[in-house]
């Protein structure tokens, strides 16, 4: 019978076989995904490294307990240290200067050297001293560094909280974006725009 959620013979097993049927609707996904795996092309090396690092962080994050890189649900703000805001309170606060402790808690969070957070928000070594004195960054520091924030969250969420598989696919060449790595890349925003499409890709198993 040709009715979903009816049952076809396992491999057209004989009378009295005990193996379980198997029902028609699997068996054509199946079929389906036989047919549409040999029709796809073999992805990049880089590619398929994505879901087996996915793999590997979540195997590791639930033998070892290892704890996610920011609190569940705080997202982006999580990484700074940030309480939830409404949209205009944070807009409004950027504009301000984020306090210098958010800077803190972006290293913290990440374990991204002091030279690769300052590269990201175009902030030279000297100016991180006064900065740090000041206890504040000027508004479009900050602004780079919710750009960071927002960037590496969605490694984050690629890499199943995974920092370590983040951090390090951050200083890799990638071939979707011509060979450089997504850290030089997202030292401007519409270089960050970039690497968070590839991220978008990725994410939805496409072979950038």
């Amino acid at each position: 019978m040709g009715a979903a959620g009816h049952t076809v013979p396992a491999g057209n097993a004989p009378k009295g076989d005990s193996r379980p049927s198997v029902p028609l609707g699997q068996m054509a996904a199946i079929l389906m995904a036989k047919w549409r795996g040999s029709s796809l092309s073999a992805p990049a090396p880089e590619d398929r490294d994505v879901p087996r690092q996915r793999a590997a962080a979540a195997t590791e994050t639930r033998g070892k307990g290892r704890p996610r890189a920011a609190p569940s649900g705080h997202g982006a703000l999580g990484l700074l240290g940030l309480p939830a805001s409404s949209a205009s309170d944070f807009v409004a606060e950027v504009e301000r200067g984020l306090p210098f402790s958010s800077l803190e808690h972006f290293k913290m969070h990440t374990a991204l050297t002091w030279d690769a957070i300052c590269a990201l928000v175009h902030l030279p070594m000297r100016t991180l001293t006064r900065r740090r004195a000041a206890g504040r960054l000027d508004p479009g520091e900050s602004d780079r560094l919710v750009r960071a924030a927002r960037l590496f969250h969605q490694m984050l969420e690629l890499f199943e909280g995974d920092a370590d598989t983040a951090r390090a696919w951050l200083t890799r060449p990638q071939r979707g974006l011509g060979g450089a790595t997504p850290l030089e890349f997202a030292r401007t925003e519409t270089g960050a725009r970039e690497v968070e499409r590839l991220l978008g890709r990725l994410e939805h198993g496409v072979v950038a």
